[in-house]
């Protein structure tokens, strides 16, 4: 019976050390943008472990002696056990690769979840799904000409990755071009200042889909005398969707990682439950070889009281003629044995 309690004792403070795990934030879910727009881009502090012992032991003490139940054991464990402190902070660290996944990245594995580096690569880590590290280069049209506006290249492949991107540009340009003639432009120096601003907004969906949108605004003054239009004002506009047919379609190829990053959560609890375990079993294990100890102790004494009082029956016995010298001289020799 004690031991069916300890073993309950046990599964409900492995339940309880999941549940604190579990108490901490949850990484696999990125901040809201709303109401404050700016905690998405703020790091986030993780707690640190408390490496300080706990007052259960020292309440534990009465007149200088410790009474040591299994429960008591079991709390003690749990609550100063490095290697459990440690392993509690790898289920977090799971939930980021699933943060990570959710976002169109690689998961990077945790411990017991090993991935293989080939799946990702670099500081951040890339995609086997696509341009992790990228992102932003997605299908649509782009101008292939000049300013003379000429006809746009279409590109169609896919773009971005499951986090939208959304990118501004702006860029100034003052250029200064003597001529050898005077007959086109009217003058002998020709001065051009350009400002050119464009924004850009790139998605890709786990269907296989990509999604691109992009505005570009060109402004362009002249001192030149003979053109239509000073200052030319270029506007562009593109808008595109692309649909993977075949390599690439459909939610399961591109969920693969975000499933392995789900897997390797209940991996990584496992994990935890499993070092738990570990080092409770290890604790109770020597509880009992203490337990044994002291019970081979008391069994000891109680021999060596035995053949005490059974050596002085026989000397007894020796004084009256009753017994033979032989017999006491053996008596006294397992009295030596149960001292030693």
């Amino acid at each position: 019976m004690k031991r069916l309690a300890a073993a309950l004792a046990c599964g409900a403070l492995c339940g309880q050390m999941l549940v604190f795990a579990e108490t901490l934030p949850d990484y696999s879910h990125g901040a809201k943008l709303f109401p404050s727009i700016w905690k998405p881009y703020q790091t986030w502090h993780v707690p640190g472990a408390n490496l300080a012992n706990t007052g259960t032991l020292q309440a534990a003490l009465q007149n200088g002696k410790l009474k040591l139940s299994m429960d008591l054991l079991i709390q003690t464990v749990v609550e100063n056990n490095l290697a459990v402190a440690a392993a509690r902070f790898y289920p977090s660290m799971a939930q980021t690769d699933l943060l990570r996944a959710h976002s169109g990245a690689s998961p990077r594995g945790v411990d017991a979840a090993a991935i293989p580096s080939s799946v990702f690569a670099g500081a951040e880590g890339g995609s086997i799904l696509g341009s992790a590290a990228g992102g932003g280069g997605g299908g649509g049209g782009s101008n292939a000409g000049g300013i003379n506006g000429a006809a746009g290249a279409v590109n169609v492949r896919p773009a971005g990755l499951f986090d939208p991107s959304l990118s501004l540009a702006f860029s100034l340009d003052h250029t200064v071009s003597p001529l050898n003639t005077v007959r086109v432009a009217g003058v002998p120096v020709v001065t051009t200042a350009t400002g050119a601003a464009s924004i850009n907004y790139v998605q890709d969906f786990p269907t296989g889909t990509s999604f691109t949108v992009s505005y570009t605004l060109q402004r362009q003054g002249s001192t030149q005398q003979r053109i239509l239009f000073d200052p030319a004002i270029i506007p562009g506009f593109t808008a595109s969707v692309s649909q993977q047919m075949l390599n690439g379609f459909g939610t399961s190829v591109n969920r693969a990682l975000i499933k392995v990053a789900e897997n390797e959560q209940k991996i990584e609890r496992e994990s935890f439950r499993a070092q738990v375990v570990s080092a409770l079993v290890s604790a109770k294990n020597a509880y009992w070889d203490l337990v044994a100890a002291n019970q081979s102790v008391r069994a000891a004494e109680e021999a060596l009281v035995a053949a005490q009082q059974l050596a002085e029956n026989n000397r007894k016995q020796f004084e009256i003629g009753t017994m033979a010298q032989l017999d006491v001289v053996t008596a006294d020799a397992q009295v030596a044995a149960s001292q030693r």
